[in-house]
């Protein structure tokens, strides 16, 4: 037999214990110093057997079985963190599918923009002319022009300072400096019907011509009846704008 380890006033301590702790009259938690004594006596107990004794067999046949210590119930038990609950491949799917869903935010507000951009640039972008005529170097001024009455009115040098442009549609433009510096255009129609105009400081000069009224010729050259061709004199050229007839109100 092994050496007793419990007293006898130790192994009646332990039974009262143990029926205090878990017997059916046990009543609440019990405090830590009766947890504390308890767990050293059964930590004893277990180490030899206790010797035969009819009063103490009665004890522990009338004593339930040592059950788990009850639960510590002064702090709320700890729950396992989210990332450990979740799937390692749930949490890659779901950052996966998030990261492509702000790529599709991040593309889409992006193109956005570039749409309203370019938007704005063609709603802001200023109309541009139909025909831009060039300066043409060397060209003869046909006697008809030099001689027109224009010269004479804003007392320009016809002989070194006109400068002629492209023909088109039937138009051939001059441009000229007067002697008060005013820039001014001079516009021959299909070579015989000439209009001229001066503009000043930042108003360009500008001749308007309605074919088949003032140059009937110019119908020959695509343009229709009623129509509206602006010629404006500006930034070292001269721009040709047309604007077809206007509806027929009946």
């Amino acid at each position: 037999m092994q050496e007793q380890t419990l007293s006898p006033g130790e192994a009646a301590e332990l039974s009262e214990l143990l029926r205090a702790v878990y017997g059916r009259d046990a009543g609440g938690a019990p405090d830590a110093a009766t947890l504390s004594r308890l767990r050293e006596l059964e930590a004893r107990a277990a180490a030899t057997r206790l010797p035969a004794d009819a009063g103490a067999d009665e004890e522990e046949a009338d004593a339930p079985p040592p059950a788990d210590p009850p639960p510590d119930l002064s702090e709320p038990p700890a729950l396992p963190a989210a990332a450990s609950i979740v799937p390692t491949a749930v949490r890659r799917s779901w950052l996966t599918r998030r990261r492509r869903r702000m790529g599709a935010i991040v593309m889409a507000t992006l193109l956005g923009g570039a749409v309203g951009v370019a938007g704005a640039a063609v709603a802001l972008a200023p109309p541009q002319p139909d025909e831009v005529l060039r300066p043409v170097t060397g060209a003869a001024i046909p006697p008809y022009v030099a001689q027109s009455s224009i010269f004479v009115y804003v007392g320009a040098d016809r002989d070194n300072g006109i400068v002629a442009y492209e023909a088109r549609r039937g138009i051939q433009a001059y441009t000229f400096v007067s002697t008060t510096g005013e820039r001014c255009l001079l516009v021959d129609v299909d070579a015989g019907y000439t209009l001229s105009a001066c503009g000043r400081g930042s108003v360009d000069p500008l001749v308007d011509i309605y074919p088949g009224q003032g140059g009937p010729e110019m119908l020959e050259h695509g343009l229709t009846d009623g129509a509206l061709v602006r010629v404006v004199a500006r930034d070292g050229v001269v721009e040709l704008w047309v604007e077809g007839a206007p509806p027929d109100p009946t």
